[in-house]
Formats: C-alpha cells, sequence, structure tokens
C-alpha cells in the first residue's frame, strides 16, 4: 500500500507487452509452477495476514500469529495492484485497482487476484494514460467509480494544484486544475476522503523558504470534485465555475509553522487519513514516527501517538494504514535484525498487537513500491 514526501514515484514509459493481454479483453491466466501456488485449493487462507503485492510483481503474505512467510510467489501477469480495494475470504481472491504497461501508455483497470490460482480476471476495461507524470507515494482516494491522485505532469508544468483521475463510470481519464492559495508545487501535496461526509482533503505546502513553508488543508466536497477546472482561491471560502458552467466552492485553512500547535515543514508528512470524521497526518522523522491529529476549525494540530523507529527506516516508508483505517502497521527493526511489526489501533492510539519477523525484507528490496493488505482484526 502501500506511501513520505521526499520518496517520489515516477512513472517512467518503459514500454512492454503484457502476455497475452489486450485493454479491453478479460485478462489471461498463465501457467506457473505448482511451487509457486498454494499447494492445493483447499488450503486454508482463513488466518490473519499481512498480504504484500510488490512493483517486482511478487505476492508475499505473512501469518501475524507466529510471523512465517506463508505466501511469496511471482505474480502470473505483470500487473501492478496499486490500491487492495477488499480481500474475499470465501474464494481467497482480492479486488483491486491497478494497472499495466503496454504501448502507448499505462492501463488502469479494476480486476481480482485468485490467491489460490495466482491468475487476474477483469473486472472492466482498461483506461489508457498516457501521461508523463510523478506522484508521492500515498494511497489513493476512491469516490465512487472515480480514483484521485495529486500529480506533477513532468511534461506541462504547472503551478496549480494537479488531481489526476480515473473515471470507470465513464472510463476516461483526466486532470483536475485548481488554483491554490499559496500553492508550492515542488512539494508533493497529499489526499485524504472522508466518506461519511463527502469531503475530500488535500494537505500541501506554500512557498517560502525551507523554515518559511506555511501548512495549508483545502476541503472540498467529493461529489463535486469534477466543477475544479481553473478555479480562482484565497484563504476563506471559493467558488468558481469550469467551462461546463458546474459551480463549486472549497475552504482553505492556514497553520502556523512553528509554535507547539504547528505543522513544522520538515518533508516527512507522508500521509494523512480520515478516522471517525477527524483528519490525521503521519510524520515519519529520522528515529520516529508520530500521528497529528488536524483542527482545522482551530488551525492546530494535537500529537495523537508518537513512537520510536530505527534510523534505517526513514529511507522509505515503513508503515501502512489497514484498508479500513482501524490500524497503523508499522514496519521497524529490532537489535537482532528481525522485523517488527506494530498495530497501532487508531481508535485508542495504543498498541494493539506486535509480533517478530524475518522473512520481510530478505525478499524485498527497499527501493520497490508496495501494496500491503491486513485482512484481519487484533
Amino acid at each position: 500500500m502501500l506511501l513520505q514526501l521526499s520518496k517520489i514515484l515516477i512513472l517512467c514509459l518503459m514500454f512492454f507487452f503484457v502476455r497475452g493481454q489486450d485493454s479491453s479483453s478479460t485478462i489471461s491466466s498463465s501457467s506457473v509452477s505448482s511451487s509457486s501456488v498454494p499447494s492445493s485449493s483447499s488450503e486454508s487462507f482463513n488466518g490473519q495476514y499481512i498480504f504484500s503485492f510488490t512493483e517486482a510483481y511478487t505476492l508475499m503474505a505473512i501469518d501475524i500469529s507466529n510471523g512465517n512467510l506463508v505466501v511469496n510467489h511471482s505474480l502470473s501477469e505483470l500487473i501492478l495492484p496499486s490500491s487492495i480495494l477488499s480481500y474475499d475470504p470465501t474464494t481467497y481472491s482480492f479486488r483491486f485497482f491497478g494497472y499495466y504497461e503496454q504501448y502507448p501508455g499505462y492501463h488502469f483497470l479494476l480486476s481480482n487476484y485468485s490467491l489460490t490460482t495466482n491468475t487476474f480476471t477483469a473486472i472492466t476495461s482498461s483506461i489508457l494514460d498516457s501521461l508523463y507524470y510523478s506522484y508521492a507515494i500515498q494511497p489513493y482516494v476512491q469516490i465512487g467509480t472515480t480514483f484521485y491522485m495529486p500529480i506533477f505532469d513532468d511534461a506541462k508544468p504547472s503551478t496549480d494544484l494537479n488531481i489526476r483521475n480515473w473515471d470507470f463510470n465513464n472510463f476516461i481519464v483526466g486532470t483536475l486544475e485548481i488554483e491554490l492559495p499559496d500553492f508550492n508545487a515542488s512539494i508533493s501535496p497529499l489526499d485524504a476522503y472522508d466518506e461519511d461526509k463527502d469531503l475530500y482533503y488535500v494537505f500541501y505546502y506554500g512557498n517560502g523558504g525551507e523554515v518559511e513553508r506555511i501548512p495549508y488543508v483545502s476541503t472540498f466536497t467529493g461529489n463535486s470534485l469534477s466543477f475544479y477546472q481553473n478555479i480562482n482561491g484565497s484563504s476563506g471560502s471559493n467558488s468558481g465555475s469550469n467551462s461546463n458552467g458546474g459551480e463549486s466552492s472549497f475552504t482553505t485553512t492556514k497553520f502556523p509553522n512553528s509554535g507547539k500547535s504547528s505543522l513544522v515543514y520538515n518533508n516527512n508528512v507522508g500521509t494523512i487519513f480520515v478516522k471517525s470524521s477527524n483528519l490525521y497526518a503521519i510524520e515519519q522523522l529520522q528515529t520516529s514516527i508520530n500521528i497529528v491529529k488536524i483542527d482545522l476549525d482551530g488551525a492546530s494540530v494535537e500529537l495523537a501517538y508518537s513512537a520510536e523507529m530505527d534510523s534505517y527506516t526513514a529511507d522509505f516508508i515503513s508503515y501502512f494504514l489497514t484498508n479500513d483505517n482501524n490500524y497503523l502497521v508499522t514496519l521497524n527493526l529490532n537489535q537482532d535484525n528481525l522485523v517488527v511489526y506494530n498495530f497501532i489501533d487508531l481508535t485508542t492510539f495504543s498498541l494493539a498487537h506486535s509480533f517478530t519477523s524475518k522473512n520481510y525484507f530478505d525478499n524485498i528490496s527497499d527501493d520497490f513500491d508496495t501494496s500491503f493488505y491486513f485482512n484481519g482484526f487484533v
């Protein structure tokens, strides 16, 4: 999933053909060796596992009861699940939003993946996206049948916020261009969505020197995002209309960048998320990880949780949120060079479960983007 501002995943157009795949057809099933999939379809995966799909096109699963690596195989197709949407324990299958590379670009789609047969089955036709862009590693936001991600258009630098969106209702891809107050286009913005209130949040920094960079949060109504095209905005309430004549509005909150209740620029606010209609930010520092609660009304933040992290983990994102935002799972190296997995309950902000495993970092490079999924509760 799985997602810090300083680490940018660049989508380079390295075109190759996916085996037996056409953009409008069902994904084919490639034959795999018997050792790469479970030995029988009756093998149970009803326990609690951390699954990870990596950019190296591998799938791993770790049993949280004992830390054992129970699945480690190459995917049968060159398809990268970018956002795991759900897991069906009766069929041992995942539903995901992902993409594959095939000339002339990237093809995004919704698909199922069977854990027991190591096969993909497309749910939708694919959407071709040939734009060259980069973005911060963070979860995609899903609103209805559309997925959103703030991006940098490398071919067309902009001083406005650009949000790429893949619409599976109309099968189109587009970019929302939104003029925000004091937007610093050199620092990746972050986004999150409150499904209960239909609010879409964008966290970004303003201009100035590194010390003076000002944090902001802009709040949009999710069901009107499609109206945001070249809208003028300033701090406070803003409104505008797009070429289709639609009306839209958003609010922007400016935060202090010094003092106890500040969001100080450190280039390590790596994720924002919503829990119980409260907005939070995760900061990964050199030797710690912090969760801060963002108060939009008071333009302040409050530390909700902090834990020490080994310094080596600051080189990549060593945590992930579970899909339901019930837990933050951190990966940390202990003194015996084993990986400690800690489940932080995001309701009580306390440690709910911990286990140790030696397997994960033996099988993956930290250069790879990874989508995590946890299928249970602790």
